[in-house]
């Protein structure tokens, strides 16, 4: 099946003592991921018409529409994910990834037990950083079909190729927030707004989406600066700034930390997303 195909429906969710956690309108269900797509259990991101805290953590900021249903397809345990994701949270990380198993029934058959997670997204329970994608929307009214805006190339002062669309006015602040991925050659091509390093590099630009070419311009050359930094022993030989200057670096080790003890094979390579506010 092809991953981009959309259903609409109705969902009901309930707890293992039978209390209805949701039950109303199924704005979407699709399929997600890369590597796990090619799997015969196929993971899902599905999108509620209100929002929901699914996990039932009894804190408003949680509520969302969107939420992602992993199949931990790799992992005859079925623990693995929910683990590490426990993890996170247990080491503060900021943000860390709340989520539950469940037993998943789509259109009346059982398609077996899932993990039910936040999706990675800019949000106050989830990524909690200014939402720049809505300034640009609020900043371009005018604009009904932000896909059919064309896509231009363009390169930093520091040597970054990024791609932007063009004809899209800017907000006033372009500093933040950005949701980025680290991701390969071959799926950044597929997205709107991305770029590449010197050092070859793919980093797609989640949010915005849609990004301006002065956006890219300034997101593009601030990790060139950052990574130019992490590889002359955490000092910039341009400008002299520290890898402190760039990123918090308590952060990083957390992650680190975590990509090592779960043996993870995308850390730090593809499927890995950074934010800056």
């Amino acid at each position: 099946p092809d991953k981009s195909n959309k259903a609409t429906g109705s969902m009901v969710m309930t707890a293992p003592d039978g209390e209805i956690v949701y039950n109303g309108e199924l704005k979407q269900i699709k399929g997600r991921g890369n590597t796990t797509w090619l799997d015969a259990k196929k993971p899902y991101q599905i999108k509620l018409k209100d929002k929901a805290d699914l996990l039932q953590t009894g804190e408003k900021k949680n509520a969302a529409k969107t939420w992602v249903l992993l199949t931990n397809a790799a992992d005859p345990s079925l623990i693995r994910n929910n683990i590490v994701y426990d993890l996170s949270v247990a080491m503060n990380m900021v943000p860390g990834i709340e989520c539950r198993p469940v037993n998943l029934y789509y259109d009346g058959e059982y398609r077996g037990a899932y993990l039910l997670c936040e999706k990675v997204e800019i949000n106050k329970g989830r990524v909690p950083i200014e939402d720049l994608e809505e300034a640009f929307e609020n900043a371009n009214p005018d604009v009904t079909d932000f896909d059919a805006l064309t896509v231009k190339t363009g390169t930093t002062a520091g040597g970054t190729v990024y791609c932007y669309c063009e004809g899209i006015k800017n907000p006033k602040v372009l500093t933040g927030g950005y949701l980025l991925e680290m991701d390969t050659a071959a799926r950044a091509a597929q997205e709107k707004c991305y770029f590449t390093t010197t050092r070859g590099q793919n980093v797609v630009v989640k949010s915005p989406e849609y990004c301006s070419k002065e956006a890219m311009e300034y997101i593009a050359s601030y990790y060139q600066e950052f990574e130019d930094t992490l590889y002359h022993a955490g000092k910039n030989p341009d400008n002299q700034k520290t890898l402190a200057d760039y990123m918090s670096v308590e952060s990083a080790a957390q992650c680190y930390i975590i990509n090592e003890l779960s043996k993870n094979p995308d850390g730090y390579r593809t499927s890995s997303y950074l934010y800056k506010d």
